[in-house]
């Protein structure tokens, strides 16, 4: 999972580049799901928890106090990100 759409365009073009560079990008089995921001990450968790699926989450770094706290109320209800 990745917050934004950016973000999914960001590492699709990544991929793409080093695969047609002979190069190994991201694994065919690998989804990436844009949440719609750091608010959304912990619907999403909950939504595919009992899908048995490995669920990894890359967020964007932040330096306010408002999503500093909305990342730490992710961690208080045990959704490790």
């Amino acid at each position: 999972m990745v917050e934004g759409v950016s973000d999914l365009l960001y590492l699709t073009t990544i991929s793409e580049y080093l695969n047609a560079n002979k190069r190994t990008g991201l694994n065919e089995d690998i989804t990436i799901v844009p949440t719609g921001g750091l608010d959304k990450v912990a619907s999403f968790i909950s939504l595919l928890r009992g899908s048995k699926l490995s669920i990894f989450c890359l967020l964007d770094s932040f330096t306010d106090q408002k999503s500093q706290a909305r990342f730490d109320s992710l961690t208080i209800q045990k959704i490790y990100i």
